[in-house]
This record gives C-alpha cells, sequence and structure tokens, in this order.
C-alpha cells in the first residue's frame, strides 16, 4: 500500500523561497523575458508569492492558536478527576445514605472512566485471562456532559454544603464551564486550522494556478527560451518544489 506523502513545513517554506529565487532570475533578464502567458509575468509572480507567504504565515498562526487552546483544555481537564474525588469524600463524610453515595460513584466513575470492580479480569473462551475493557466514557464532551450530571446531582442533596470554595456547587460550575468553554475554543481552533491549510494549499498546490505548477511553467518557459544548456535555465533547473 502506498503511503502518502505529507509535506512539512520547511518543505513548504523551501518551495516559496525557490520561487522567489525564480522570480529573480527571471527580473535579471529584462527585456528577455517577456512570456505572452499574464500568469507568468512578473506581476502575477509577485502577487502569487506574497499570497502563498500570507497564506503560511496565517498558517502558523492558527497552529500556534491551536496548541495554545489543546494545552489549555488540557490543564482545565486536568483538575476534573482529583475534584469530583474530593467532592465524593464530602458526599461521603455528610452522613447521606449509602446508596446516595453509590448513585455519585456511578457518575464519577463514567466522568473519570473507571468499573465498579477493576480487580477481577475476564476469562475468555480459550481459558486465557485478559485486562477489563474500559466502559469508560472518556471524549471530552462526555465528560463535560458527566460532569454535568455530577454537580445537578450534587445540588439536589442538602447535606452537601462543603465550606471549602472549589468543592461548592458554584465552584464546581466554574470548573465544568471552564473545561467547556476549553474544548470549544480547541474545537474552533481546529476549524480555523484546517480551513488555513487548506487556503495554504490551494495557493501552494492546486492545478494550473498553485505555486508549485507555476513554478514548473517558468522553468520550461525559460528552458524555451535561452535553451537547455543555458546558464539561465541552470540557475533555475536544480531548484526543487516539493508537490503535495
Amino acid at each position: 500500500m502506498q503511503k502518502t506523502k505529507v509535506v512539512s513545513e520547511t518543505g513548504i517554506a523551501k518551495n516559496i523561497t525557490n520561487f522567489n529565487r525564480i522570480i529573480n532570475v527571471c527580473n535579471l533578464q529584462g527585456v528577455m523575458f517577456s512570456p505572452s502567458n499574464n500568469k507568468l509575468k512578473i506581476p502575477a509572480l509577485l502577487n502569487l508569492r506574497d499570497n502563498a507567504q500570507t497564506a503560511v504565515d496565517a498558517t502558523s498562526i492558527a497552529k500556534a492558536t491551536n496548541d495554545h487552546a489543546i494545552t489549555t483544555r488540557s490543564l482545565a481537564f486536568k483538575a476534573l478527576n482529583p475534584t469530583v474525588t474530593k467532592a465524593i469524600n464530602l458526599l461521603s463524610a455528610s452522613g447521606v445514605p449509602a446508596q446516595t453515595v453509590a448513585q455519585a460513584r456511578t457518575i464519577v466513575r463514567k466522568l473519570t472512566g473507571q468499573r465498579a470492580d477493576n480487580s477481577a479480569p475476564v476469562v475468555l473462551a480459550d481459558g486465557t485471562t485478559t485486562k477489563r475493557i474500559s466502559v469508560s466514557q472518556l471524549s471530552f464532551d462526555n465528560r463535560i456532559e458527566n460532569f454535568s450530571k455530577l454537580i445537578d446531582f450534587l445540588s439536589l442533596i442538602p447535606e452537601y454544603a462543603p465550606n471549602e470554595a472549589n468543592l461548592a456547587i458554584a465552584g464546581l460550575k466554574a470548573l465544568h464551564d471552564a473545561a467547556e468553554a476549553a474544548n470549544i475554543a480547541v474545537i474552533n481552533s481546529n476549524l480555523q486550522l484546517s480551513n488555513a491549510r487548506i487556503q495554504r494549499d490551494t495557493v501552494l498546490y492546486q492545478d494550473i494556478d498553485g505555486l508549485t505548477f507555476i513554478a514548473q511553467d517558468l522553468k520550461n518557459y525559460i528552458k524555451a527560451v535561452f535553451g537547455a544548456t543555458s546558464n539561465e535555465y541552470k540557475q533555475v533547473s536544480k531548484l526543487k518544489f516539493v508537490n503535495k
């Protein structure tokens, strides 16, 4: 099976650098460089180069924004497990019936990815054993939903009235809202990054009008006008353009 070739950020930058070198070579020819194809004329080449650089810069900014959003979400969600563990321990110490605590723990297990009994292995038909498969609902969306369910459940229990601000219902809601906002930020930044990459790839790799295709057309034009053994063609013939 043939693997899909991925163009690195370094390769993309090299494409633009080499394209600028071709433009410089064309500029140096003065009136000798006079293509009939408007797409190969200097103003069009400069415009294409600038559009490509703008698209690459926009993608870099979108990638940095996305990375920051992912880090922020990771930190926000990192606080969930220890917080809900403390909340359940406080609920257990509040004097409520054991059944009430058990109900809360069921929600917590979904939030944290635990089973009611993780100790016993599964015995397979051939007599071998394996670890139990997690029944956790650990996608970010599911964790937020289950955390919300836990908060709703705890808010209905009068005995759950901790003095610790971060464990009180208002504190839990604040943590929930922060985690939800961080998750939405990642979703939005993922979309922005995807759109930026699409725009960048269109400018660089689009058939006929893309930078890498125009670069090849330029090479062919210089070869045709000055000859395959000319110094002009030698200046551009070895410039590589990585296509996607």
